[in-house]
């Protein structure tokens, strides 16, 4: 059975990784695509957090260690 996660769940291990580097967050929006300000003591950046779970490709010929990422979002800014 595949583990798969809530967006919400996604972006709290996103969020664990940027503490772990020694940034702070601060959440823009509450919805995906998740919009944060990712900063330090010396510098800032707005980051847009587009997050999925990496799913089976699907299908009974494809090898059973496939996996893909497919992209949803219409435009990438």
């Amino acid at each position: 059975m595949s583990n798969i996660y809530k967006k919400k769940n996604l972006l709290y291990f996103v969020s664990q990784a940027v503490f772990e580097c020694g940034w702070n967050i601060i959440y823009l929006n509450d919805e995906h695509p998740y919009k944060i300000k990712i900063f330090n003591e010396h510098e800032s950046y707005f980051v847009k957090v587009i997050i999925y779970n990496v799913t089976h490709g699907g299908g009974r010929m494809r090898a059973a260690n496939e996996y893909r990422i497919q992209i949803k979002e219409p435009t990438l800014e």
